[in-house]
């Protein structure tokens, strides 16, 4: 018996969900279906953990230290992930599905958003099995609607949520005496999102109506906060803003507090950068009064205007600079450098099955073709796509390498045509057409020398002989009287072999050709339909 590893996938793209950096800020996590994903962003090399969850991955989030990963899937699956030993160290079945996940500041709890609730959870870590139990700590409910956002305060003592009943709700996780629950009521949108700034003083709020305000505690000191006795906590408004005057829906949230700029992704596929700094610095909030402040837009990101352009994730490396913007609806993820202000690379892949697929002779690229019409040139050392040609009109049904070339690739379609790509040049080199009803070509084939390539038709099951020199169709063969699915040229000769469904093999010899002749045709009679024809490499 032998093992056998998973080297790569191609054609991975991201579904959704929070895209997490690593502490180091070098590699970022996104779910892909059933599967997660690592790009190493300084290879920029993607490479997938080799485990499957149950269903699509709902959410994720890694610990401060980099070494565990905890996943929810839509089947309420809850998973806890050892990244350095690249293992499942813990399952656990949830009631209801988990759609956001918080690792606390010390790596010992995380809470998990389950329905209208949050439950805060600790995972064995030091097992000594090698396998992780969890154990519920705490649950906080009372939400009448979804939860949007939760965030915990850098000591991990304190929670704080927003949702769709437009109250931010503040709990206490350590038990602390004559501390009540906090609800903030005051809001006349929903909660976006919600964040701590400095311990458990402050804390900043956005709300989907573009309204920005910061909030501090009366009294204003933890210890004060933490023996405020009856439930009689309460809270004060600093800072109110409106980002946009027109309506923008707001769509994801980051927040760089050591540079002080929030990130806001927009329905339409823009994302602005907004300097807050005035709202946190230590004037505004020292001042009684109510200040009506503006954030200013340092710079904008244009990932393109379409139906499908909304940004659904924008995640950070506070280390490296470095923001992850997801687009959910057309798989793509975009890495930006916030210090030199410019794009570094987008990876994901069209959301179409892939068709047909070949390797190249160097062992370096792998070309795929998908229904749409499509076709994707992959680094088989990266897993990055390198170079997409959009030139077919309808399904590619084969895709080839010319032998001895990983230059130069062929394509057959259902538009009625074959096309041949110079990978250096990145252009279509030769398009080779058909006559009359000879359309929807599957099966192609060149032979050694590179001259003539063979091409099979669905429908008429007829085989096309072309130059690839000059582009012209020398020859129709005729015989096949039902689909042709196996078609090769032998090796060193001017044959073409070829099976089909009717039960026939046939050996077309073509040497005439080049003085345009009849070419002759021996034909072999078999029990079986004929799918696939292997020939022996002497």
């Amino acid at each position: 018996f032998f093992k056998v590893k998973m080297d790569r996938f191609y054609g991975l793209f991201y579904t959704g969900g929070k895209i997490a950096f690593t502490p180091d800020g070098k590699e970022l996590a996104f779910a892909s279906g059933n599967k997660i994903s690592k790009i190493d962003i300084l290879r920029k090399k993607v490479e997938p953990l080799t485990f499957y969850l149950r269903s699509i991955v709902l959410s994720l989030d890694i610990e401060r230290r980099g070494n565990f990963m905890i996943v929810i899937d839509s089947t309420n699956l809850m998973v806890l992930i050892d990244l350095k030993k690249k293992e499942i160290r813990g399952k656990c079945i949830l009631r209801n599905n988990g759609i956001l996940l918080k690792w606390s500041p010390r790596g010992k709890y995380f809470a998990a958003v389950i329905k209208n609730d949050i439950q805060v959870w600790k995972p064995n870590l030091n097992s000594s099995n090698g396998h992780s139990s969890f154990q519920l700590s705490r649950t906080y409910n009372g939400s009448y609607g979804p939860i949007w956002d939760i965030d915990w305060d850098q000591t991990g003592d304190f929670l704080i949520s927003g949702g769709q009943d437009k109250i931010v709700r503040i709990f206490s996780f350590r038990k602390k005496k004559n501390f009540f629950q906090i609800n903030v009521k005051e809001f006349q949108e929903e909660i976006f999102f919600v964040k701590f700034l400095k311990n458990f003083d402050y804390f900043l709020v956005l709300t989907k109506d573009n309204s920005l305000t910061t909030w501090s505690f009366l009294p204003n000191t933890p210890k004060s906060v933490l023996t405020w006795g009856g439930g009689k906590l309460k809270v004060k408004m600093l800072t109110k803003s409106k980002i946009w005057v027109e309506k923008k829906l707001v769509s994801a949230v980051f927040l760089n507090l050591n540079s002080n700029t929030m990130f806001i992704g927009q329905m339409n596929g823009k994302v602005c950068a907004f300097d807050i700094s005035v709202f946190l610095s230590e004037e505004t909030q020292k001042r009684k009064k109510l200040l009506p402040l503006k954030p200013k837009i340092l710079f904008s990101i244009e990932t393109g205007y379409s139906l499908d352009s909304s940004i659904s994730s924008i995640s950070g490396s506070s280390n490296s600079g470095l923001i992850a913007i997801g687009k959910f609806k057309n798989g793509k993820i975009i890495v930006f450098d916030q210090i030199s202000n410019k794009v570094l690379f987008f990876y994901g892949n069209s959301k179409n099955h892939f068709t047909c697929f070949d390797i190249a002779h160097n062992n370096r690229v792998v070309c795929t073709g998908n229904r749409k019409g499509s076709m994707n040139i992959w680094s088989k050392i990266s897993g990055f796509c390198l170079v997409k040609f959009f030139n077919h009109i309808r399904e590619i049904n084969k895709v080839i390498f010319l032998r001895n070339n990983s230059r130069i690739i062929i394509s057959s379609s259902s538009d009625g045509t074959l096309k041949v790509f110079d990978l250096q040049k990145g252009v279509i080199i030769r398009t080779l057409f058909s006559v009359g009803s000879q359309k929807n070509f599957d099966m192609i084939s060149p032979d050694d020398s590179g001259f003539f390539i063979a091409g099979s038709c669905k429908k008429t099951f007829l085989i096309c002989i072309w130059s690839i020199k000059n582009g012209t169709l020398i020859e129709s063969l005729q015989g096949h009287t039902s689909p042709i699915r196996a078609l090769s040229f032998l090796k060193n000769r001017i044959s073409l072999i070829s099976g089909s469904l009717d039960k026939t093999l046939r050996i077309w010899n073509l040497e005439n050709l080049m003085s345009n002749k009849t070419c002759s045709c021996d034909f072999f009679n078999v029990y079986e339909k004929i799918t696939k024809i292997v020939i022996h490499p002497k």
